[in-house]
């Protein structure tokens, strides 16, 4: 090989290990950031003004940014993913919602997730639902906002046969 593609190859060998470590460095800060925005309980009582029985958001445009979030692919993926582990770790998974708390800082991130209220047992469910939550982004207000957020599991109506095609050793 020449010298010229032997220097030339190095470039790209080094140019690709700067990329992988880079990505790697914000991979890692963006799940250090998501743990540090999931509190599994509310012990702070920072959610205590939110009604449990109204999940959403009072402001109409986070309501409309959720909605958004909630139907976009990598929610969607996210969601199934949640599910798939979850049924792995329990094949007596029912249906049922986890209703999480979400403390918006005035620029839209998520300050603090926490599980309100679930049906299941299953921190790994809630931690992982939180992830999918900590990374999202929200209009910014210029205020603090609190929203509570329901996943339902059950529905829509497929997804019963989803986790029978799981229990049954149907990929989902």
């Amino acid at each position: 090989m020449s010298k010229k593609k032997t220097t030339k190859n190095a470039s790209k060998s080094a140019a690709m290990a700067l990329l992988l470590g880079l990505s790697a460095l914000l991979g890692s800060a963006a799940q250090a950031q998501a743990q540090a925005c999931y509190r599994a309980q509310d012990t702070e009582g920072t959610f205590a003004a939110l009604d449990p029985g109204a999940p959403g958001a009072a402001d109409a445009e986070l309501a409309a940014a959720t909605a958004k979030l909630l139907g976009g692919s990598g929610a969607q993926r996210t969601r199934s993913r949640c599910l798939q582990r979850a049924l792995s770790r329990n094949a007596d998974f029912q249906v049922g919602s986890v209703l999480l708390g979400i403390k918006l800082g005035a620029e839209g991130k998520p300050q603090q997730v926490s599980v309100l209220r679930s049906d299941y047992n299953d921190g790994m469910l809630h931690a992982c639902l939180a992830e999918m939550v900590c990374g999202w982004q929200w209009p910014a207000t210029g205020r603090e906002n609190l929203l509570s957020q329901s996943f339902d599991f059950g529905t829509p109506t497929n997804e019963p046969e989803k986790m029978k095609d799981f229990r049954d050793g149907r990929k989902l």
